[in-house]
């Protein structure tokens, strides 16, 4: 399993299991748990605008290394959420949490699309990027941080 597959299967499964863990662990109704879960989506959606200059100003590699440490920190934090823990401090990891996913996700796809050739054919309707059957949404493709 290749690293970028392994970090899509981690960060996937973060908004399905994190309302389970609510409801079964804390006891909150499905309603709460999902509500509570909008703080990770609402991170996904704020650091949308500074994802590509993120990556303009400091590189792909940089950033997915960065956001890979950061990310596997978020995941120890979302591990650790309990009962007795503050509402805004969930709120708070669950937040960073999205924003990290959001961040990860871009710079991946930003990296495997950099990566593509376009090979021109004879007939138009043949001429496709060579990658755009290997990787996008797929997770099967792997994250390779070296360059020649």
């Amino acid at each position: 399993m290749s690293a970028g597959a392994l970090y899509r299967l981690v960060v996937t499964a973060v908004p399905s299991l994190v309302p389970l863990q609510f409801q079964l662990v804390f006891g909150w109704t499905p309603f709460a748990a999902r509500l509570m879960v909008t703080a990770l989506f609402a991170g996904n959606l704020t650091i949308k605008p500074i994802t590509t200059p993120l990556m303009r100003r400091f590189g792909i590699r940089r950033v997915l290394l960065v956001n890979g440490a950061l990310s596997v920190g978020c995941f120890m934090l979302l591990a650790q959420l309990h009962p007795r823990m503050p509402v805004v401090a969930m709120v708070a990891i669950l937040y960073v949490s999205g924003a990290l996913r959001s961040i990860g996700f871009t710079a991946d796809n930003s990296l495997a699309f950099s990566m593509c050739t376009v090979t021109i054919s004879p007939t138009p309707t043949h001429s496709t990027p060579r990658c755009t059957s290997l990787r996008p949404g797929s997770g099967s493709g792997s994250r390779s941080l070296r360059w020649d």
